[in-house]
Parts: C-alpha cells; structure tokens; sequence
C-alpha cells in the first residue's frame, strides 16, 4: 500500500535487500574467522521471473544486491559502523572504522580517509598506519554531531597504500520530524 506501483514496490525491496546484505557481510569479514569464515546463498540466481533472495534474475542480470555483495567482498576494505536509516540533529555518533585485508602480504602505511557529507556542508578525518596480512585492523573512530540540515547524511571511506584503493559508503537521512 506504501507503493503506487509494482516496480516502485520491487525496487524498494532489492534496495533493502542490497543494505541487508551489505551489513550482514560486512559485519562478518570484520569478525573474521571468529566464528565464520564465509557465507552462502541459498539461491544465486531465479529460475523463472520472480521476486526471490537471488542476487541474480532469471536472465542471469545483476540485481541491486549483486553489485552490493561484490563490493563488500572486495579483498582490502574499509568498513565502519552502520548508521541508522533515520537521524536527527545534535544526535551523536560515534562510529569506529576496520579496515579488512585478505591479501597474503602486509599493507606497510595505508592511508583512510573518512569524509562526512550534508546538505551544505562536509567534515573530514584522516587515519593512517601499518595493515597484517589476511587480519582486521580497527584504524580509528570519528564521533559525529549530526549537522541541523535536512536531508542526506553521507559517511565515505577511501583507503590508499600504493596501488590499492578502496571505497565503502554509508548513508542516513537527517530528518526533523519526530
């Protein structure tokens, strides 16, 4: 009933999907190995047109939550507590950022920078330091006051070290009604 169409009710669902995949993958590869080294799908594809858990259609097309899952298996990737899908002004986060590396060597010094985004203006923070081969480093928390605008609140991550970069991004809306 929230929907005034099939495809806009199809499309809300393969976006929450994509969220619920990313925070559950997320949270696993910060564990990591304690006490799961993976996960699997019960469906990976449809086998006729369908709404379903499947990442892919029955045309084998990627579906929202396909792209969200290969970005979050990336195998160097930065990741940060998930915000909550609403916000309001002065509400304070205190957010800590893992930095995931699968790679079988040593990242000697990566650099993350963290960026926060809103309508009307930005904050920025910069972490740096040495990442262990195939482990998950915490590289810093930021604690942010939710700025008074309406709108979308954006937190971006970018590792560098070398010729490796990795992007995660999070989002939440500020919003002024209770």
């Amino acid at each position: 009933a929230e929907f005034d169409s099939f495809a806009d009710w199809r499309d809300a669902l393969q976006h929450h999907q994509a969220h619920v995949l990313k925070v559950q993958i997320e949270t696993l590869r910060r564990l990591k190995y304690r006490p799961t080294g993976g996960f699997s799908f019960s469906t990976l594809n449809d086998p006729a047109p369908m709404i379903s858990s499947s990442v892919l259609d029955h045309q084998r097309r990627h579906k929202v939550a396909y792209d969200a899952v290969a970005q979050a298996t990336r195998p160097v990737l930065v990741i940060a507590d998930a915000l909550r899908p609403m916000t309001r002004p002065g509400d304070i986060h205190d957010i800590d950022i893992h930095v995931v590396s699968d790679l079988r060597v040593a990242l000697d010094f990566a650099i993350v920078d963290a960026v926060a985004s809103w309508p009307g203006g930005q904050q920025q923070w910069r972490f740096g330091g040495p990442i262990p081969a195939d482990d998950v480093v915490k590289v810093g928390q930021i604690n942010l006051e939710v700025p008074h605008a309406a709108g979308q609140l954006e937190l971006t991550f970018t590792l560098t070290c070398g010729d490796i970069t990795s992007t995660n991004r999070y989002a939440a809306t500020i919003t002024t009604t209770p």
